[in-house]
Protein backbone atom coordinates (compact mmCIF):
# COMPACT_ATOMS: atom_id res chain seq x y z
CA UNK A 1 0.00 0.00 0.00
CA UNK A 2 1.10 3.40 -0.73
CA UNK A 3 0.05 4.89 2.50
CA UNK A 4 0.86 3.89 5.84
CA UNK A 5 -1.80 1.49 7.35
CA UNK A 6 -2.17 2.88 10.80
CA UNK A 7 -2.78 6.22 9.26
CA UNK A 8 -5.41 4.94 7.33
CA UNK A 9 -6.56 2.93 10.50
CA UNK A 10 -6.60 6.08 12.29
CA UNK A 11 -8.71 7.93 9.38
CA UNK A 12 -11.30 5.13 10.09
CA UNK A 13 -11.74 5.99 14.02
CA UNK A 14 -11.65 9.98 12.96
CA UNK A 15 -14.79 9.73 10.15
CA UNK A 16 -17.37 7.36 12.52
CA UNK A 17 -19.62 7.30 9.30
CA UNK A 18 -16.53 5.02 8.07
CA UNK A 19 -17.24 2.66 10.94
CA UNK A 20 -20.57 1.68 9.85
CA UNK A 21 -19.35 1.35 5.95
CA UNK A 22 -18.01 -2.95 6.19
CA UNK A 23 -16.79 -2.31 2.22
CA UNK A 24 -14.33 0.29 3.81
CA UNK A 25 -13.33 -1.53 6.22
CA UNK A 26 -13.19 -4.72 4.57
CA UNK A 27 -10.77 -2.94 2.30
CA UNK A 28 -8.38 -1.57 5.01
CA UNK A 29 -8.56 -5.45 5.90
CA UNK A 30 -7.64 -7.08 2.58
CA UNK A 31 -4.90 -4.13 2.22
CA UNK A 32 -3.90 -5.11 5.87
CA UNK A 33 -3.60 -9.26 4.95
CA UNK A 34 -1.01 -7.88 1.73
CA UNK A 35 0.94 -5.74 3.86
CA UNK A 36 1.22 -8.81 6.34
CA UNK A 37 1.98 -11.36 3.80
CA UNK A 38 4.17 -8.57 1.67
CA UNK A 39 5.96 -8.02 5.53
CA UNK A 40 6.69 -12.00 5.75
CA UNK A 41 8.35 -12.00 2.37
CA UNK A 42 10.72 -9.47 3.74
CA UNK A 43 11.43 -11.48 6.52
CA UNK A 44 12.09 -14.44 4.68
CA UNK A 45 14.93 -12.41 2.28
CA UNK A 46 16.54 -11.53 5.46
CA UNK A 47 16.52 -14.78 6.82
CA UNK A 48 17.78 -16.29 3.54
CA UNK A 49 20.43 -13.41 3.82
CA UNK A 50 21.02 -14.30 6.88
CA UNK A 51 21.83 -17.90 6.13
CA UNK A 52 23.80 -16.97 2.96
CA UNK A 53 25.98 -15.08 5.28
CA UNK A 54 26.83 -17.73 8.06
CA UNK A 55 27.74 -20.51 5.09
CA UNK A 56 30.02 -17.11 3.57
CA UNK A 57 31.61 -17.37 7.21
CA UNK A 58 32.14 -21.22 7.11
CA UNK A 59 33.68 -21.00 3.87
CA UNK A 60 35.90 -17.77 4.63
CA UNK A 61 37.09 -19.99 7.81
CA UNK A 62 37.85 -22.61 5.24
CA UNK A 63 40.05 -20.26 3.00
CA UNK A 64 43.70 -19.60 4.44
CA UNK A 65 44.29 -15.63 4.65
CA UNK A 66 46.63 -13.18 6.21
CA UNK A 67 45.65 -11.89 10.02
CA UNK A 68 44.79 -8.85 8.38
CA UNK A 69 42.36 -9.77 5.82
CA UNK A 70 41.17 -12.08 8.39
CA UNK A 71 40.68 -9.60 10.94
CA UNK A 72 39.24 -6.94 7.58
CA UNK A 73 36.44 -10.34 6.76
CA UNK A 74 35.67 -10.61 9.98
CA UNK A 75 34.35 -6.85 10.21
CA UNK A 76 32.72 -6.84 7.12
CA UNK A 77 30.78 -9.88 8.12
CA UNK A 78 30.52 -8.50 11.79
CA UNK A 79 28.82 -5.24 10.06
CA UNK A 80 26.64 -7.24 7.79
CA UNK A 81 24.89 -9.74 10.28
CA UNK A 82 24.28 -6.19 12.37
CA UNK A 83 22.72 -5.07 9.81
CA UNK A 84 20.43 -8.20 9.08
CA UNK A 85 19.41 -8.16 12.53
CA UNK A 86 18.83 -4.75 12.71
CA UNK A 87 16.18 -5.29 10.12
CA UNK A 88 15.33 -8.05 10.84
CA UNK A 89 14.25 -6.78 14.12
CA UNK A 90 12.79 -3.36 12.24
CA UNK A 91 10.68 -6.09 10.12
CA UNK A 92 9.24 -8.04 13.65
CA UNK A 93 8.15 -5.33 14.86
CA UNK A 94 6.51 -3.85 11.69
CA UNK A 95 4.84 -7.49 11.91
CA UNK A 96 3.31 -6.91 15.11
CA UNK A 97 1.90 -3.25 14.43
CA UNK A 98 -0.02 -4.65 11.23
CA UNK A 99 -0.92 -7.70 13.25
CA UNK A 100 -2.52 -5.18 16.03
CA UNK A 101 -4.08 -3.33 13.37
CA UNK A 102 -5.54 -6.75 11.46
CA UNK A 103 -7.49 -7.53 14.68
CA UNK A 104 -8.38 -3.77 15.80
CA UNK A 105 -9.95 -4.08 11.66
CA UNK A 106 -11.72 -7.79 12.42
CA UNK A 107 -13.30 -6.00 15.65
CA UNK A 108 -14.42 -2.81 13.74
CA UNK A 109 -16.01 -5.04 10.90
CA UNK A 110 -17.87 -6.84 12.96
CA UNK A 111 -19.12 -4.16 14.78
CA UNK A 112 -19.70 -2.80 11.68
CA UNK A 113 -21.52 -6.19 10.95
CA UNK A 114 -23.31 -6.10 14.12
CA UNK A 115 -24.98 -2.43 13.11
CA UNK A 116 -26.16 -3.29 10.26
CA UNK A 117 -27.71 -6.94 11.14
CA UNK A 118 -28.91 -4.99 14.55
CA UNK A 119 -32.84 -4.85 13.10
CA UNK A 120 -32.56 -8.48 12.84
CA UNK A 121 -31.76 -9.50 15.94
CA UNK A 122 -35.33 -8.62 17.87
CA UNK A 123 -36.70 -11.01 15.35
CA UNK A 124 -34.33 -13.72 14.83
CA UNK A 125 -34.60 -13.86 19.15
CA UNK A 126 -38.18 -13.58 19.33
CA UNK A 127 -38.12 -16.68 16.74
CA UNK A 128 -35.85 -18.83 18.80
CA UNK A 129 -37.89 -18.45 21.53
CA UNK A 130 -41.18 -19.27 20.43
CA UNK A 131 -39.04 -22.41 19.02
CA UNK A 132 -38.36 -22.97 22.31
CA UNK A 133 -41.75 -22.40 23.47
CA UNK A 134 -43.17 -25.22 20.48
CA UNK A 135 -41.11 -27.37 21.65
CA UNK A 136 -42.06 -27.21 25.29
CA UNK A 137 -45.36 -27.61 24.00
CA UNK A 138 -45.48 -30.30 21.74
CA UNK A 139 -43.78 -32.40 24.56
CA UNK A 140 -46.67 -31.14 27.02
CA UNK A 141 -43.58 -29.85 29.44
CA UNK A 142 -41.43 -32.82 29.41
CA UNK A 143 -38.60 -31.72 27.32
CA UNK A 144 -37.00 -28.19 28.18
CA UNK A 145 -34.65 -27.32 25.31
CA UNK A 146 -31.10 -28.07 26.88
CA UNK A 147 -27.58 -26.55 26.71
CA UNK A 148 -27.01 -28.10 23.33
CA UNK A 149 -30.44 -27.27 21.75
CA UNK A 150 -29.64 -23.57 22.96
CA UNK A 151 -26.43 -23.57 21.79
CA UNK A 152 -27.88 -24.73 17.87
CA UNK A 153 -30.26 -22.00 18.03
CA UNK A 154 -27.94 -19.49 18.51
CA UNK A 155 -25.10 -20.90 15.85
CA UNK A 156 -28.05 -20.97 13.64
CA UNK A 157 -28.92 -17.64 14.16
CA UNK A 158 -25.66 -17.11 13.29
CA UNK A 159 -25.22 -18.33 10.29
CA UNK A 160 -28.13 -15.99 9.60
CA UNK A 161 -27.19 -13.05 10.45
CA UNK A 162 -23.68 -13.35 9.22
CA UNK A 163 -23.84 -16.62 6.92
CA UNK A 164 -22.57 -14.56 3.95
CA UNK A 165 -19.47 -13.04 5.35
CA UNK A 166 -17.97 -15.42 8.14
CA UNK A 167 -15.65 -16.70 5.15
CA UNK A 168 -14.22 -13.34 4.31
CA UNK A 169 -12.27 -13.43 7.20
Amino acid sequence: MERNLMAAVAEVFDNFNVVDNIDAIQALLDGARAEIDQNSSHIDEEIARFSRLRCLVGVLRATPMTAEEQQAARAAVAEAEANIRASLAALLEHRRQLCEVFAVLLVLRAAAFARSRAHLIPGVLLTAAAAAVVVYASSCGAVVPGFRSLVRVLVLVTFFLFGGNLMRL
